[in-house]
């Protein structure tokens, strides 16, 4: 797992942000998070069927700083792909390639039961059996946001997902927005 840090600065209400405004660590910001959002950066993301015909990867980016902006030091983002990377700045990079969620579990699981989990992908993970047996051994639930085409598998495989370990699934209304199932977990 690496770390990303934006050169264009943190995103408004981002843990970095809300760590160098209250003058503590990243960690300590982190541990005052009430969500992980774990979501998909594969190449999939860069389909041009979100909002305003925009790709997938810029709705979901300004969806995810909306949400950060109106919960400060809440959530708590963590992009994967190929490998987990933890976003403290708030926005994920692009990275564009696989989608290895048993991997993104794996790491995640030590925030099970600490925080909301919450995965938001567009698509089928790699290896559907694995990451479903890792997601199983949560004590938590994994909530979960589609944002393809809908009855697409993958949204079948992340409704799944989320009835196997007691979550909840939400379907944005259009790819790429986020907003409304965030915002449900997060007003309780």
């Amino acid at each position: 797992m690496s770390y990303i840090q934006r050169v264009d600065g943190p995103t408004k209400g981002s843990l970095s942000q809300v760590a160098e405004e209250k003058g503590i660590t990243v960690e300590q910001a982190f541990a005052n998070a009430e969500v992980v959002v774990v979501i998909d950066q594969s190449g999939s993301m860069c389909s041009m069927d979100a909002r305003d015909g925009q790709e997938r990867f810029d709705v979901a980016e300004e969806e995810l700083r909306k949400i950060q902006e109106a919960y400060p030091g809440a959530v708590a983002v963590f992009e994967f792909s190929d490998d987990i990377r933890f976003c403290p700045d708030g926005v994920p990079t692009r990275i564009g390639r696989m989608t290895n969620l048993t991997n993104a579990l794996r790491y995640v699981k030590q925030a099970d039961n600490l925080y909301e989990i919450v995965v938001i992908s567009d698509g089928e993970p790699d290896n559907e059996y694995a990451a479903m047996a890792v997601a199983r051994t949560f004590k938590g639930p994994i909530h979960t946001i589609f944002i393809g085409e809908e009855g697409n598998q993958g949204q079948d495989f992340l409704r799944k997902l989320a009835q196997a370990t007691g979550g909840r699934q939400f379907q944005a209304d259009k790819p790429g927005e986020l907003m409304p199932g965030v915002v449900a977990l997060l007003a309780g």
